[in-house]
C-alpha cells in the first residue's frame, strides 16, 4: 500500500508541535536512505523553527523582566503576549514541504498521538 504523494503547507505552530515527535524519529536506527530523508526535513525546518524561537524571545524581553531563571511576561500583559504569539503560530510556512515516506519496517516507534502530529511531514509507506 502507498500512500498519496502530497505537499503540504503548514502553520508554524503545527511544526513547533510536530517537533518532540520529530526528534523521537530522528533518533530511531534507521537505515542510511531514510535517515538522509530525514535529517533533510530537519535541516529544512531549522528556520522556522529559529524565527519561531526569536519572535517568542523578542516578545517575552518586550512585555516582560528578567527573573532569576530567566525572563518573565509581565502580567498585565499577558493577553497581549498570547495573541501575539498566536499570530507566530499561524503563520503559514512558505515553502512547501514535501514529506518524507518511512517504510514501515524501519525501526521507529510512535504512538498514533505521534503520527497525528507528523501529517504534512512524515508519512509511513507499506509494501502490499
Amino acid at each position: 500500500m502507498r500512500f498519496a504523494h502530497r505537499r503540504w503547507n503548514m502553520k508554524i505552530g503545527n511544526i513547533v508541535s510536530a517537533m518532540p515527535a520529530l526528534r523521537k524519529v530522528a533518533a530511531a536506527d534507521m537505515r542510511p536512505r531514510t535517515l538522509y530523508k530525514v535529517s533533510k526535513l530537519m535541516d529544512s525546518l531549522d528556520h522556522v523553527l529559529t524565527f519561531y524561537n526569536e519572535r517568542q524571545a523578542h516578545l517575552v524581553k518586550s512585555m516582560g523582566h528578567e527573573i532569576d531563571t530567566g525572563w518573565r511576561v509581565d502580567d498585565d500583559k499577558i493577553d497581549e503576549y498570547r495573541k501575539k504569539m498566536q499570530e507566530v503560530i499561524d503563520v503559514e510556512v512558505a515553502d512547501e514541504i514535501e514529506p518524507v515516506k518511512i517504510p514501515v519496517d524501519e525501526n521507529v516507534k510512535l504512538s498514533y498521538q505521534d503520527l497525528c502530529l507528523l501529517r504534512g511531514l512524515i508519512e509511513l509507506e507499506a509494501e502490499e
